[in-house]
């Protein structure tokens, strides 16, 4: 038997961490002392120590891994937790890494307003339906790129040729971070079959103000602010219905493209 302070230099854990663990039932000691109520350890329990490292090191809470080791789980059990917390880890990733492009965009944005970048230029254009393949999700912007790769996927194995251009339909709430109905879709040539992820259907038709700009589809882009004015100051009214739309066409850096933003006005409308 060891005395606490004996077995925190054993396992390289404080005694205030030890008298933690005892109290939310992580790591008992083999006995406590009756009369002054000193704690004790045995050699063996610093294999559960070493347990508790290895679960605290793949990012388990100390709530989580109780449980872990008390219950005796299956090899099956235990490796659908690692993937749900294999998961979480991804998405708590792209969260992140969306954020860090947001701050990477913004000071790029920065950047050009102190240096008096050129003046952005809005246009009006008449856009003829056509056939996308999409997918829809409410989920981060940080999953953009993600659901680009699987519609070129899918163009592949529909024997599709290769999308030189990608667009993002924003439906609903274009700045929020976790929570933005978004509609990543391939333009196509003709009609293709649907899928089981991927929706094939025909982009309606609308008039649009367009404004031509580099942006970082995960990051932050100030032209919706840009457009805002224009519409305003001419009076036009932005369609209700038909979410703005933004075209990829040629990647900068791997992140950064130019785009070009078409924000659909009311038909038959004009200025109001």
């Amino acid at each position: 038997m060891f005395k606490i302070s004996e077995f925190s230099k054993l396992c390289q854990v404080s005694a205030k961490t030890l008298r933690y663990y005892d109290q939310i039932g992580l790591l008992k000691p083999s006995h406590v002392d009756a009369v002054n109520g000193y704690r004790y350890y045995s050699a063996d329990q610093l294999h559960r120590v070493n347990r508790i490292y290895a679960l605290k090191d793949l990012g388990f809470t100390l709530e989580q891994i109780i449980p872990i080791l008390d219950q005796d789980l299956t090899a099956d059990q235990i490796r659908s937790m690692l993937l749900h917390k294999e998961a979480e880890l991804k998405t708590h990733l792209e969260k992140e890494q969306a954020r860090l492009q947001r701050i990477q965009s913004r000071l790029v944005q920065l950047e050009r307003d102190r240096s008096n970048g050129p003046e952005l230029a809005v246009s009006f254009k008449e856009i003829e339906e056509s056939w996308i393949a999409s997918i829809r999700e409410v989920t981060s912007k940080a999953t953009v790129f993600r659901l680009w790769e699987e519609l070129k996927q899918y163009a592949q194995q529909q024997g599709l040729a290769e999308p030189k251009t990608w667009m993002v339909l924003w439906h609903q709430c274009a700045e929020c971070e976790d929570h933005v109905d978004l509609e990543v879709a391939i333009p196509l040539a003709r009609q293709a079959q649907s899928t089981e992820r991927v929706n094939v259907r025909l982009l309606e038709p609308t008039s649009a103000a367009c404004l031509v700009h580099e942006c970082q589809p995960q990051g932050y882009c100030n032209v919706s602010a840009r457009l805002g004015i224009f519409l305003e100051e001419h009076r036009y009214a932005i369609h209700p219905d038909n979410p703005s739309r933004e075209i990829y066409v040629s990647s900068l850096d791997g992140t950064t493209f130019m785009a070009e933003m078409q924000m659909p006005i009311s038909a038959g409308m004009g200025r109001v």
